[in-house]
């Protein structure tokens, strides 16, 4: 599963548009987590753009059930792996890709799997950051690297 399908869910949830439904997949405040407040029903302003309370309880309900899939599919893999003569123990889970952008997503895993669950962090072991991208924008964008610097590193 992927940022795909989360968007797919948040779209069909909230009746919006894709590139709509990324925007509010994404947003923290639409995120997975403690209930949020929505505030009053109307349509509030937060910066420049107007945040409707309604459509971020539709949109974070089609998180939370892109979410839920997520876990039982995460669960079924758990479950086949420990099912094998001599499998080990799983011990954590690591979110990488898009999808671990969402706001949330590593603790709701981890509370549904009872399993500590975070982020991945593949930049973590570097010595030093090299690259023309501020130290605080790699750490935001890490989960998305993993597999781009995996590969990277193979390669070495």
């Amino acid at each position: 599963m992927g940022l795909s399908d989360f968007v797919a869910a948040v779209a069909e949830a909230a009746d919006l548009p894709d590139d709509e439904a990324e925007r509010r997949a994404l947003d923290p405040r639409t995120g997975l987590g403690d209930e949020p407040e929505y505030g009053e029903p109307e349509t509030e302003v937060v910066g420049d753009e107007a945040w409707d309370p309604a459509l971020a309880y539709d949109a974070r309900r089609g998180l939370e059930a892109a979410a839920g899939e997520l876990a039982e599919e995460v669960q079924r893999s758990v479950d086949h792996h420990h099912a094998q003569p001599g499998a080990r123990e799983v011990s954590r889970v690591v979110i990488s890709g898009e999808g671990a952008l969402i706001s949330g997503l590593d603790t709701f895993l981890g509370e549904r799997l009872g399993l500590p669950a975070e982020r991945a962090r593949p930049a973590e072991r570097l010595s030093a950051n090299r690259s023309n991208v501020s130290d605080e924008q790699l750490s935001a964008m890490e989960p998305v690297l993993a597999v781009a610097m995996g590969l990277a590193m193979e390669e070495a």
